[in-house]
């Protein structure tokens, strides 16, 4: 497989094997092919995670958000796991049922891989660059989720990744590790799982928490950058805590905090 030279992201979801805590971080870099230009927003590469935070939580420049999901074969998300992260969207997003659409498909050969079950972060923006069909144009801003039958490439020891926000509208899931964790704990809930780390990821490419450096408010944990401070938020880093202990675990919520960062973000420009 061609591999493609990207700065490593910061922005990624781990998750620690044995004290089940999770972490993740910032990124800088969107890998896109395309040069697209919405009403204001122009798209290019080098977008960083966070970039398109206003133009999501705001409608006036875009009236319509798309999300693409596309898995290997035999590892798509639950369809409650999907049906969560609409509502997710809406919710935060402040937008009606129409204006977010979510469209999933496991279109992607396991074969087309060549084998390949550790994947860097060059693996993952070739595969998106290969199989991603729906980008942002003129009304309609596109997120794209990529769900891949194998583990990260900076997996290490009790440290697995688990899913990363790689660009201002583009997010990995390792599925198959999540699969892994989820069998191991007969507590664990699988649709939940999925549904927190999607919205966990989608909370970065919201901008939480920090990203933008315009917006904190005073809530960054720091000694986890880009995460809250308060350990029952959703963009905790051990958010993931509950998700493979609980058996009617929920997906947690944003808390006050993060709620009012989102509101400083919906009003800040470009």
């Amino acid at each position: 497989m061609e591999k493609l030279n990207y700065p490593r992201s910061l922005a990624s979801l781990l998750f620690i094997a044995l004290t089940l805590t999770a972490a993740c971080g910032a990124v800088t870099n969107d890998y896109s092919r395309k040069r697209l230009r919405g009403d204001k927003g122009v798209y290019q590469p080098g977008m960083r995670v966070g970039f398109s935070a206003g133009e999501l939580l705001r409608t006036s420049h875009f009236d319509r958000v798309v999300v693409e999901i596309q898995s290997v074969r035999g590892f798509a998300p639950s369809q409650e796991a999907v049906n969560l992260t609409q509502r997710f969207l809406e919710r935060h997003l402040k937008r009606s049922p129409g204006q977010i659409q979510i469209h999933a498909s496991d279109s992607i050969p396991v074969a087309s891989l060549g084998g390949k079950t550790r994947f860097t972060l060059s693996d993952v923006r070739f595969i998106e660059s290969r199989y991603r069909r729906r980008y942002t144009q003129k009304g309609t801003l596109t997120i794209y989720l990529l769900f891949l039958n194998g583990s990260s490439a900076d997996d290490h020891g009790e440290f697995k990744m688990l899913g990363q926000a790689h660009s201002n509208t583009s997010i990995v899931i390792y599925e198959n590790t999540i699969l892994e964790k989820v069998a191991e704990n007969p507590n664990a809930s699988r649709p939940v799982a999925e549904a927190t780390i999607i919205a966990h990821e989608l909370g970065h490419v919201l901008g939480l928490v920090n990203i933008d450096r315009r917006s904190g408010t005073g809530h960054e944990d720091p000694l986890h950058a880009n995460h809250c401070d308060d350990p029952r938020c959703l963009m905790h880093f051990t958010a993931e805590n509950t998700l493979f202990v609980s058996p009617t675990g929920a997906v947690p919520e944003l808390t006050e905090s993060c709620l009012r960062e989102l509101e400083e973000l919906r009003s800040l420009e470009q």
